[in-house]
C-alpha cells in the first residue's frame, strides 16, 4: 500500500471531504526544474509500477500541466478524464510533490471552502487537480443540488480563484455534446475566456497501445489469457475466419477488432458486463465457437450503445441549436 507523506493511505483518495482531499508532500521546484523531472517519468513506468491505465496519454497530457501550467482534460462520459488525473497525480507522489484533489460533483460546498483550498495550494505549491469542473456551470435544478443565485456566486469566485494560480492546475470537463445537454450555456458562456485560457488535451477513445489495454483487463480482474486472447483476436485466423463467416460481413468483424481497442468499451464489459464477459471469454480463449461468436456479439453491442449515446447527444445539441 502506497502510503502519501502524511499517512494517508494511496487507495483511499476517492473518500472526500467536501470533495477536497490535499495529499502531502514537497512544494513544486521552479518551472525548468519540473520539466526536466516529470520527462524522466515513462508511459511503461506508468503503466507496470503505478498501474496508471491510459500511461501514453497522461504522458502527453502531462507536457501541457507541467509546462503550461494548465490542463483541461476533455472528454466524453467514461472516457477516463480521472484517469488522466490520477496519472498526473502519481507522477507528482513519484517526485515526492504535494497536490490537492478537488471533486466538481460536491456542488453544494459553499465556494469559500474551494477558494480557500485553492489558495492553501497556491501557499503551499503543490498542485491541483479539479475533477469535472463544468459542474460549476450545471443547468436545469435537475441536475444541480444548488439554487441558480447561489450557483453564479460559487461559480464565478472559484472560477476566479482557479485561473489566477500560478501552480499547475488540470481540471476535466465532458465534451461539448454533454455539455449542451447538462450545462448552463449562459453561464458557462460569462466563464468562456477563463475557460479558454486553459490549453485542451483531448482524449482520444481508443487506447494508444496493446499493452495498455493488457494492464488495464489484467487491473480489472481478467486472467492474463483472456486477457491475450481478447487483444490478439484480431490476428488470429481462426477467430478471423469464424467471424467472417458467420457475419458474412468484413465491416462487421472489424468492427468487433476496432472496439476492442476502446475505452469507453473495455469499461462496460469489465465493469457493468464482467460476470458476463468473464466465463465467457476464457471459454472462447479456449476454442469454443459459440463463446467466440457470443463474445464478439456483447463487445458489438457495447459499441453500439457508445455510439448511441454519443449520437443521442450530437442529436439534441442539433434540436437544440435550430431551436435558438
Amino acid at each position: 500500500m502506497v502510503q502519501t507523506e502524511n499517512g494517508t493511505p494511496r487507495n483511499e483518495r476517492t473518500v472526500n471531504y467536501n470533495g477536497i482531499k490535499f495529499f502531502k508532500g514537497n512544494p513544486l521546484p521552479e518551472r525548468h526544474v519540473m520539466a526536466r523531472m516529470y520527462r524522466e517519468v515513462t508511459a511503461n513506468q506508468l503503466r507496470d509500477e503505478m498501474k496508471v491505465w491510459r500511461p501514453e496519454e497522461t504522458v502527453e497530457a502531462a507536457q501541457l500541466f507541467f509546462e503550461h501550467g494548465k490542463v483541461n482534460v476533455v472528454g466524453e462520459p467514461q472516457s477516463g478524464k480521472g484517469t488522466i488525473l490520477f496519472g498526473l497525480s502519481e507522477i507528482c507522489q513519484k517526485e515526492g510533490w504535494g497536490y490537492v484533489f478537488i471533486d466538481g460533483h460536491h456542488q453544494e460546498v459553499p465556494y469559500g471552502i474551494v477558494t480557500d483550498a485553492l489558495r492553501a495550494a497556491q501557499q503551499m505549491r503543490v498542485a491541483v487537480f479539479f475533477d469535472s469542473f463544468d459542474y460549476l456551470f450545471m443547468g436545469s435544478s435537475r441536475h444541480r443540488t444548488i439554487s441558480h443565485a447561489v450557483q453564479e456566486e460559487r461559480t464565478g469566485e472559484i472560477v476566479q480563484a482557479a485561473v489566477n494560480l500560478s501552480v499547475p492546475i488540470a481540471i476535466t470537463t465532458h465534451d461539448e455534446g454533454w455539455a449542451q445537454e447538462f450545462v448552463n450555456t449562459e453561464l458557462r458562456e460569462k466563464h468562456r475566456g477563463e475557460i479558454d485560457s486553459f490549453p485542451i488535451y483531448e482524449i482520444p477513445l481508443d487506447f494508444m497501445s496493446y499493452e495498455s489495454i493488457r494492464r488495464f483487463l489484467q487491473d480489472s480482474g481478467f486472467s492474463e489469457q483472456s486477457a491475450l486472447f481478447l487483444i490478439g483476436m484480431h490476428e488470429d485466423p481462426k477467430v478471423i475466419n469464424l467471424l467472417t463467416n458467420f457475419y458474412g460481413d468484413k465491416s462487421k468483424v472489424q468492427e468487433v477488432f476496432g472496439a476492442i481497442q476502446n475505452y469507453p468499451v473495455l469499461k462496460e464489459l469489465t465493469r457493468d458486463r464482467r460476470e458476463d464477459v468473464d466465463p465467457i471469454l476464457f471459454a472462447a480463449g479456449r476454442g469454443n465457437v459459440e463463446k467466440t461468436v457470443e463474445l464478439a456479439r456483447i463487445i458489438r453491442e457495447a459499441e453500439h450503445k457508445r455510439r448511441f449515446l454519443t449520437l443521442l447527444r450530437k442529436t439534441k445539441d442539433n434540436k437544440k441549436k435550430k431551436h435558438d
